[in-house]
């Protein structure tokens, strides 16, 4: 039988609430995507209404994408490659975390979830402090990540993943399809450095990391022969994801939220 990329299922729990339950294959869509289906489904919903209506075409498909990436590589490879060779010199993977237990062979991927929101008054002080200091809460969140580690295990060398969504191009921001990505964030601390010094310092990575994006997480390591241990889940054991929550949308006749799972 065809694999099924998609598959949407709709629940009714009442005449007028319903909730989608939309699965995709990872590999055929991200977030983004699925932000995307909804944009969509919601602006058909409202050209069915108005009896007509299509959707404008878009102007590049996935596979297109795809075929700009591997033309992109064949041409900067060589000079991506030596970057990340020389980012990534000496690193050591892993970073043994404290914890009250030990750790399995093998990595069960079970664990809980903890949420903390931060106050209105401490966001408007993050947002003020990153202005000052001309950069991003991605670059915020970074340098504090980078403390808060340095302060549990005691490296002065650290390695932290960022996801990205990989749609640095203007035309694939309406394109369905799976362009998230990975970046390795590599951040040097002591205890002489002020926290103004990390910031500064992690601005000038991710600035630096996002200029050299375009060669893939996985063939990065692949061809950098960092060892036989080195793999993205043990380079990387600290990931900062930095996205918006999706916003509740309304048409004419239709409310629609996102639903926590």
């Amino acid at each position: 039988a065809q694999h099924q990329r998609l598959r949407i299922s709709l629940l009714r729990l009442a005449p007028a609430r319903h909730v989608v339950l939309i699965t995709t294959d990872h590999a055929a869509g991200d977030l983004v995507s699925m932000s995307i289906l909804v944009q969509e489904f919601a602006a058909l919903y409202v050209m069915r209404q108005a009896n007509g209506g299509t959707l404008p075409p878009v102007e590049i498909q996935y596979g297109d994408f795809a075929v700009w990436q591997r033309t992109i590589e064949a041409q900067r490879i060589d000079a991506e490659r030596e970057h990340w060779r020389r980012t990534l010199e000496g690193v050591r993977p892993g970073l043994a975390l404290p914890s009250d237990r030990s750790y399995p062979i093998a990595p069960t991927f079970a664990g809980g979830t903890y949420e903390s929101e931060l106050s209105p008054e401490l966001a408007v002080q993050l947002r003020r402090f990153a202005e000052r200091e001309r950069a991003s809460l991605g670059v915020l969140f970074c340098a504090a990540c980078s403390v808060l580690l340095y302060r549990y295990t005691g490296r002065e060398d650290l390695v932290i993943g960022e996801i990205l969504f990989g749609r640095h191009r203007p035309e694939t921001e309406q394109v369905i399809g799976c362009f998230v990505g990975a970046l390795p964030l590599r951040m040097h601390l002591s205890d002489e450095l002020t926290l103004r010094e990390v910031v500064r310092q992690a601005r000038s990575t991710v600035v630096t990391a996002y200029s050299h994006q375009d060669l893939p997480v996985d063939a990065m390591l692949d061809q950098l022969d960092l060892g036989p241990e080195a793999s993205v889940s043990s380079l990387i054991d600290m990931w900062l994801d930095i996205g918006k929550q999706p916003a509740r949308l309304e048409v004419p006749g239709l409310q629609i939220a996102p639903e926590p799972m």
